[in-house]
């Protein structure tokens, strides 16, 4: 079945916390026909999902916003290696007869890849300029961005022409008006729908810490893990269950909660869950974001508290 869901989303909106955990994989049976999902953002940009990026699109301008892709997002040690490398793989089996090519990034605490070229768009052969742009954010959720505009100069209307020049005194502040092309690629999410939104979805993370003694003898470990499971029945019924660990390694402690109740979808961006924890109503904000094989659904409580689910 097709959804032809044409969602409307505050600009604003996109600039709420996004999950820092690493994403499951769902498996490529639950691939749903996604290219039928749209999402029209109040400022003009329509997001839509291709194979292996979501393009974002205004006027004759679109953005890509790739998929995670586990070469291409490989941690390199050196920027412009890792920066060369995604470039091929992302970036050159679509475009050809690169010029102009510039260096724009900057290496440090949370690196920036910025590089800027003019190209041939093999699909039409048209003329474009290119800009391959990546936040690195410590905590790892930074997603490759393209950048594909009819000239430079339409690119610097829409995202600014202050461009980071590293040995200038004020490159901090150079580096922070790019925030409004960054957070371009928190517009991979579109909204839930109930036939969708049906059937098993799960996450899980770990963490152990080990413990030295001064002389490099071993002194144990903790860690800790967490797994949450939903449910979604078509009769708007669901079943979660929240279980975890924690505590010294081979002494751990556990834990587990289950709920049952309704659900209800809350304008495409929440959902309403009943009977939770001593049988209170709880709402999340929530949307899809989509990878090379599926769909993530993405759940945000009232804490902020970020799980990101993969369908079974």
């Amino acid at each position: 079945m097709k959804f032809n869901l044409k969602i409307y989303l505050p600009a604003l909106l996109f600039l709420s916390s996004c999950a820092s955990k690493k994403e499951p994989e769902p498996q490529e049976t639950q691939f749903v026909d996604m290219s039928e999902l749209v999402t029209q953002w109040d400022d003009g940009w329509v997001s839509r999902i291709k194979e292996h990026w979501t393009e974002v699109e205004k006027g004759n301008m679109k953005v890509l916003i790739y998929h995670p892709h586990s070469l291409a997002d490989a941690y390199q040690s050196n920027l412009d290696q890792g920066n060369s490398d995604a470039a091929d793989l992302l970036v050159a089996p679509y475009f050809s007869d690169f010029t102009s090519v510039q260096s724009r990034g900057i290496q440090s605490f949370e690196s920036i890849t910025f590089i800027t070229a003019d190209a041939i768009e093999k699909e039409n052969g048209k003329p474009v300029h290119l800009v391959f742009f990546k936040k690195h954010y410590n905590s790892g959720i930074g997603r490759y961005l393209l950048v594909v505009a009819d000239s430079k100069a339409s690119f610097e209307r829409e995202f600014g022409n202050n461009y980071i020049n590293s040995s200038s005194w004020d490159y901090m502040d150079q580096m922070a008006s790019w925030t409004k092309l960054a957070n371009m690629q928190f517009r991979n999410r579109f909204g839930l729908h109930a036939e969708i939104l049906q059937g098993t979805w799960s996450s899980g993370s770990t963490s152990t810490l080990s413990y030295y003694y001064a002389n490099g003898g071993y002194a144990g470990a903790t860690g800790a893990a967490v797994a949450d499971e939903f449910k979604f029945f078509s009769n708007q019924k669901y079943e979660s269950v929240h279980s975890g660990a924690s505590g010294i390694i081979g002494n751990m402690q556990f834990s587990k909660a289950e709920y049952k109740g309704n659900y209800s979808i809350q304008n495409w961006w929440g959902l309403k869950l009943t009977n939770r924890f001593e049988g209170t109503t709880e709402d999340f904000d929530g949307y899809f974001e989509a990878i090379s094989k599926g769909l993530l659904l993405v759940l945000i409580d009232k804490h902020q508290t970020v799980t990101t689910l993969a369908k079974h």
